[in-house]
């Protein structure tokens, strides 16, 4: 292979989210980790598990089992200050450790609190790795530092933010907070919930049709009103509490709901749990502490619900958001007081309109969806991972008609913006049958899997390339296989995509002869490939037919002509020169190919037989055969060819010159496929050394000929065609019936709308 499974150029990036809670639930990790996850990521969250003595592992979400969240177990509450100190430096510890001996595997850091960002920065600048600071919360404002050690605490975080690669808010409003540091790049992410495609019913527990329902889900904690509203609700029996989540004040809500007919409690739900029940209430509550510097700048989870279900929220004045609700009256901002907050729950009631609630759901399409942080997110990882936001699509061949007839394709989509682009060559081809190829359009291919061997059977292709191209597939993941034709690499390669559930596209899709042995092995492997295709790109509307005849689905079903045209567009030249035309002059030419291996043996010696008829018959006719390296077709050429001045059996040439010494051919009689739909473009007659074609659309159209493997046929056909002007006029002025040349263009376009355009 000329690269190692260790590149990291095409495989996805790896990225570790790391935060100082459970995260079981942590909703913005779960947005920021399934967002990266949608894109070319392999993400992974490193998450403190405070109720735990053990490490564990498990799925962040039931849906997600490709993000795993790895727990490090140590015990400690939430909330006690300095008590947390020493489970704090073993987590750090922890974490400094789990991160070194991971280095490898991580390609960026993403670090949610200062807690994470410390060691989080040590092994960004020890191992060159990209540090994303997520200031979920600032220290010195959030939590209960002693006074002596905020400007030590406020000087560490400012030195964490300014040697960050970049920085994450969740407000416009944190600027102010984090001042004085000068992050290198800067991106306000709001923690807007995504929008569900359906709000499920949820049961409120003692509910009464005439009570005001009021909605709380989030942490139990001080500095949010919860006694003060637990108390409120029980003192007004026409209001009802709703309330979910966990914390250090979860006892005191069991007891009130225990206690009091009106307040019913959760416990710990998932985040569409908590949309349903807030949709199932009349009232959401924000109510953040303004004494609190950091509820200053907050962006309560409970503000963006409300906009997204166009429920109205109470908040208190002077907290994050506020002002945007008061600014736009779609909701009530209080001076606390149990007083004022009843008066706002029972103004809301009665004054909220469907108009109110169209206005919020309006807000939060424009401004805060979670589409447009997604989008943001996106582009902060950009100059760390250019290749996030692309498309891989894998470009597969290994034999020479498959990489003249796919160079189209591979230069087409390179072009597309949304598309990664890696080249897979298996080598069933020698490089020296390829490389020119390669050379002639610009293509490097980005591994070689050189598989040939001397003597190479079905079975050693096979099974050499199953062993190589798997672990290979397994460790770039592909969004898409574009493999081509009929080939044992096009049949293995989609075999293997199969396995590992990676979408086919299949090109030059649905040729037959139903003839399981005819020819062998390839009308078995494209038969076969059918079965598996995601997507068929067919030649014309005789293939589509025969695809539609086999119960494909039609919108699967692409009719875009054949990208050999397209190459023929490329590599003719009336200026060409070559050695050859110079050794033709003003001969009759004949170009000969044939090598299929259902031809070895006696076939091959009767086409020979009639090549050797011609040239005795013929004298101003030259003959050039660019012969295949097979030793078995090179030993019956020595056998049974006549050696004489007016034959050339050469090596075989670039895709340049044969393409051109096709253009000045009188005749051409080939086995081969491809020749059969590029010749005719050329305007030159085809005489096919089989007893049966899948380019049924050649002989329809008339500018093939069947002439099957009787030397006698071949010659009298080949011999009439040279010396019958009108009949060789009859075959010539037919029109291609495989396309214009632009099949490559098509195919692009097509696949930019199926996989849409790299946002899957």
């Amino acid at each position: 292979m000329q690269a190692s499974l260790e590149s990291s150029a095409f495989a996805k990036v790896a990225i570790l989210i790391i935060r100082s809670n459970p995260c079981d639930p942590d909703t913005r990790v779960q947005k920021i980790a399934t967002s990266l996850a949608k894109q070319r990521a392999k993400v992974r969250v490193l998450a403190w598990d405070r109720s735990n003595a053990q490490d564990s592992s498990a799925p962040l979400l039931p849906h997600t089992p490709t993000i795993l969240v790895h727990r490090l177990g140590i015990k400690a509450g939430y909330g006690v200050g300095l008590r947390n100190i020493l489970p704090l430096l073993l987590f750090q510890t922890k974490t400094l450790l789990y991160l070194w001996r991971h280095r490898k595997h991580i390609d960026i850091l993403h670090a949610c609190d200062l807690d994470t960002a410390l060691p989080a920065l040590c092994i960004a600048k020890l191992c060159n790795k990209p540090l994303i600071y997520d200031i979920f919360d600032y220290y010195v404002d959030t939590f209960n530092v002693p006074r002596i050690l905020k400007p030590l605490i406020k000087s560490l975080e400012t030195f964490v933010i300014n040697h960050s690669d970049a920085c994450i808010i969740c407000a416009k409003s944190r600027l102010e907070q984090i001042a004085p540091s000068k992050p290198k790049a800067l991106e306000v992410i709001h923690n807007a919930p995504k929008k569900p495609a359906t709000i499920k019913p949820f049961s409120l527990l003692d509910s009464s049709p005439s009570r005001i329902k009021i909605a709380y889900v989030g942490v139990l904690s001080h500095a949010r009103y919860l006694p003060e509203l637990l108390e409120l609700i029980k003192s007004t029996p026409s209001f009802e509490l709703h309330i979910a989540g966990f914390g250090i004040l979860q006892e005191l809500v069991e007891s009130y709901a225990k206690n009091t007919p009106n307040i019913s409690f959760y416990g710990k739900i998932c985040y569409e749990d908590t949309l349903a029940l807030e949709s199932a209430c009349d009232i959401i509550t924000a109510l953040y502490d303004p004494s609190v510097p950091n509820h200053i700048y907050a962006a309560p989870n409970k503000f963006y619900e409300s906009l997204l279900l166009g429920k109205p929220v109470v908040m208190v004045q002077g907290t994050g958001m506020s002002e945007i609700v008061e600014a736009l009256n779609i909701g009530a901002v209080i001076d606390f007081s149990p007083r004022n907050l009843t008066q706002a729950f029972i103004t809301l009631a009665k004054s909220d309109t469907k108009e109110l609630q169209a206005r919020r759901k309006r807000l939060y399409d424009e401004q805060f969806a979670w589409e447009i942080m997604e989008q943001r997110l996106w582009n902060l990882y950009k100059p760390f991972a250019p290749n996030l936001c692309k498309l891989l699509v894998v470009v597969l061949f290994g034999t020479r008609p498959e990489a003249i007839k796919l160079a189209p394709l591979i230069k087409q989509l390179e072009e597309c913006e949304k598309f990664l682009i890696c080249t897979i060559t298996s080598g069933q081809h020698t490089d020296a049958m390829l490389s020119p190829i390669l050379q002639a359009f610009d293509i490097t291919p980005s591994y070689n899997l050189s598989i040939h061997a001397a003597h190479q059977s079905l079975e050693s292709i096979s099974c050499k390339l199953l062993s190589h191209l798997s672990p290979l597939l397994k460790h770039i993941e592909p969004e898409l296989l574009c493999i081509h034709g009929d080939t044992t690499t096009a049949y293995i390669g989609a075999l293997c995509g199969f396995y590992q559930h990676i979408p086919i596209a299949h090109i030059e899709a649905g040729l037959r002869t139903y003839d399981i042995h005819t020819p062998f092995p390839e009308e078995f492997n494209r038969q076969a490939i059918a079965l598996i295709a995601t997507y068929h790109f067919t030649p014309t509307k005789t293939t589509k037919a025969h695809l539609l005849n086999e119960r494909v689905r039609e919108s699967s079903i692409f009719v875009v002509g054949n990208t050999a045209i397209d190459a023929l567009r490329t590599t003719i030249s009336k200026s060409f020169t070559h050695p050859l035309l110079e050794w033709l002059g003003t001969s009759k030419c004949l170009l000969l190919t044939a090598h299929r291996r259902e031809n070895l043996g006696k076939n091959l010696a009767q086409i020979f037989s009639a090549v050797n008829a011609l040239l005795e018959s013929i004298p101003d006719l030259k003959v050039i055969y660019p012969i295949h390296p097979n030793p078995a077709i090179q030993k019956s050429a020595q056998e049974h060819l006549k050696s004489q001045e007016r034959l050339r059996i050469i090596p075989p040439l670039d895709v340049i010159a044969f393409h051109n010494l096709l253009y000045r051919a009188d005749i051409i009689l080939t086995d081969s496929g491809g020749i059969q739909e590029e010749a005719p473009a050329l305007h030159k007659p085809v005489l096919v050394l089989r007893d049966s074609t899948e380019r049924v659309e050649g002989l329809e159209a008339g500018t093939l000929k069947l002439v099957g493997l009787d030397p006698q046929n071949i010659f009298h056909t080949a011999y009439e065609l040279l010396h019958n002007q009108a009949l060789y006029a009859t075959m010539t002025a037919k029109q291609n019936p495989y396309g214009d040349g632009t099949s490559a263009k098509q195919i692009a376009s097509i696949l930019e709308n199926l996989l849409g355009g790299g946002q899957h």
